[in-house]
């Protein structure tokens, strides 16, 4: 018998994906300066990403040298996830607007609290800029794909 996560947590299913992107988003984004508690699950997210650079033949989780379109694009995407997630779990709720200046809030937070806990991480306007339009491409690309969906008459996509 599969089990999902849908059917072991119910109408939570979607609030823990969501909760459980944005913690692994926050531990990438203070990578080199999290507690002990947590080291073992960064090195093993670290590993992953060290796999994926093997395959593709670079090296820039280690050497911090990660070209700055790279890195932007990364930050986009990431929060664009943060943004189709957060709208599948509670945007229908409490509104795609509000969704989106609640992540963008927590996008500058963690922008602004890299320099006061790393030696290594300064705060980039570019990557803040970037965060905004991934959350606003995300909540915008979820809702519509939502609204697709019900126009078709598909009663529920997951």
């Amino acid at each position: 018998m599969l089990v999902t996560v849908r059917n072991m947590f119910g109408k939570w299913s979607k609030m823990l994906v969501f909760v459980g992107f944005l913690t692994a988003l926050g531990l990438l984004s203070m990578a080199d300066r999290a507690p002990g508690a947590v080291l073992g699950g960064l090195r093993w997210v670290r590993s992953r990403g060290q796999d994926i650079e093997a395959a593709l033949g670079i090296d820039w989780i280690d050497l911090g040298d990660m070209p700055l379109a790279w890195d932007t694009a990364g930050h986009l995407v990431l929060w664009a996830g943060a943004g189709m997630l957060g709208y599948a779990a509670v945007g229908q709720r409490v509104g795609g607007a509000r969704l989106a200046m609640a992540l963008l809030i927590l996008s500058g937070v963690v922008e602004v609290a890299q320099p006061l806990l790393s030696a290594t991480r300064q705060l980039e306007v570019t990557d803040m800029v970037a965060n905004g339009v991934g959350i606003f491409a995300g909540v915008i690309t979820a809702s519509l794909i939502l609204k697709v969906a019900h126009n078709l008459g598909v009663k529920r996509l997951a």
